[in-house]
């Protein structure tokens, strides 16, 4: 179906989300922060970013701004506790779903997203790595 791409510094986030998405035929990768998200992004067509907000070094902001800079039109899914909606929305994310979403609700916002991405979006290749 889709390739996801699930950004969070712990685990068994990472574990739960790909077992979720994968039991849905979506084929899941992780990264456990932004640095292995960008490389993740140059080798590999994703079809959408699930990205939690608050991880070390860079942040899920930091991974948002980079993708919309670049004009990638993936969707992007914030999965946080952060509570700081607004400013993910205003950087570029499509939607931002409260930690810990239960599986119904998480459905449904990969569900929704992937519907209603654009179709014709610039996806390979993604990024060019940082000089």
């Amino acid at each position: 179906m889709a390739n996801i791409l699930v950004v969070d510094d712990e685990k068994i986030i990472c574990r739960f989300m790909k077992a979720a998405a994968s039991s849905w035929e979506h084929t899941v990768t992780t990264a456990l922060d932004v640095t292995a998200a960008e490389k993740r992004l140059q080798t590999l067509d994703i079809d959408l970013v699930i990205t939690d907000f608050n991880m070390p070094g860079r942040n899920g902001l930091a991974l948002i701004e980079l993708i919309r800079s670049l004009d990638l039109r993936l969707p992007i899914l914030v999965h946080s506790a952060s509570g700081r909606s607004a400013e993910m929305l205003a950087a570029g994310a499509d939607q931002v779903l409260p930690k810990p979403a239960d599986l119904a609700s998480l459905k449904q916002a990969i569900t929704h997203l992937l519907n209603t991405r654009d179709t014709k979006a610039v996806r390979r290749p993604l990024l060019q790595p940082h000089s």
